[in-house]
């Protein structure tokens, strides 16, 4: 399986895209310029850092561009550009033929507004599966209108 990740917390990713490859999956990650954690330490997957410049709509430009080259199975989330806009991003992807997959670290913010509410409901719908790390974490994504078919449960690893 070809797996484009996008980058989200640091040692989460590494280790994830470090397990995945030594399972014999081909990973790609797409991380920031700075990303020191891969810096030195052996990786079993290439690393690239296509976000380097042209604000929101630049960083929107480089992930097509390196999923239309990588032509991935999936592009698995771990966080998004700007949850307010990128609920059009992950049906891009679709018709790309890369379904979008997002690990769903914390489903709200803390002390969430009314848009980020709104915002963040369409962006977890737009989403081909949702990944979580607990029981209460689907059962929150449920109660706010994901089909709870679309919601694994995989518990956070150890690092």
């Amino acid at each position: 399986m070809r797996i484009l990740m996008v980058s989200g917390p640091v040692h989460y990713v590494y280790c994830l895209c470090r397990a995945l490859g030594e399972a014999g999956e081909t990973v790609r990650l797409l991380a920031p310029s700075v990303y020191d954690v891969v810096d030195g330490y052996p990786t079993p997957y290439e690393v690239r850092r296509p976000f380097q410049e042209g604000g929101y709509l630049g960083r929107l430009r480089a992930l097509l561009k390196e999923a239309r080259e990588f032509r991935p199975d999936v592009v698995h989330f771990q966080w998004t550009f700007a949850p307010r806009k990128d609920w059009f991003m992950a049906r891009w992807l679709s018709r790309l033929g890369a379904p979008a997959v997002l690990t769903v670290h914390n489903v709200l913010p803390h002390e969430p507004t009314f848009a980020e509410r709104w915002a963040l409901g369409q962006l977890y719908r737009r989403f081909r599966a949702l990944c979580v790390h607990a029981e209460s974490t689907r059962q929150e994504l449920m109660r706010s209108g994901v089909a709870g078919d679309r919601v694994t449960v995989i518990p956070h690893g150890n690092f």
